[in-house]
């Protein structure tokens, strides 16, 4: 939660109420001395706040921030479009079945329902 203020609400817990920077640090430590062979750079719990508008700074290799960089910066890539355009994007259609079960699930949940697209190359 590196330039975060400690107040700023950063998530939501699952009975609803807003989880605040310093109670996301300081859960983040107490799993740390909980669980040490869980905790590391590319934890499920690793959470990295970038402002919009804001760059990553230089990051330590090894780093949350790093790990958040080199994702970031593929993301970017994957969505180039034109003649600097590094990949491709092709659409697979979901079989019958599953683009139902899916239909489903968007609906009960009221979610618009999405094409799934894949990046290769």
């Amino acid at each position: 939660m590196l330039g975060v203020d400690a107040g700023q609400a950063v998530a939501v817990g699952p009975d609803g109420h807003l989880i605040t920077a310093a109670e996301s640090a300081l859960a983040d430590t107490a799993f740390q001395r909980r669980d040490p062979d869980l905790y590391g750079p590319l934890a499920w719990n690793n959470e990295l706040v970038l402002p919009e508008g804001e760059t990553f700074a230089d990051p330590k290799p090894g780093t949350v921030q790093h790990w958040a960089a080199t994702v970031y910066t593929t993301w970017q890539i994957m969505q180039q479009t034109g003649t600097s355009q590094l990949t491709e994007t092709k659409r697979h259609p979901l079989p019958p079945a599953a683009r139902k079960k899916a239909g489903q699930k968007a609906k009960r949940s009221g979610a618009p329902r999405k094409s799934v697209t894949a990046p290769s190359g």
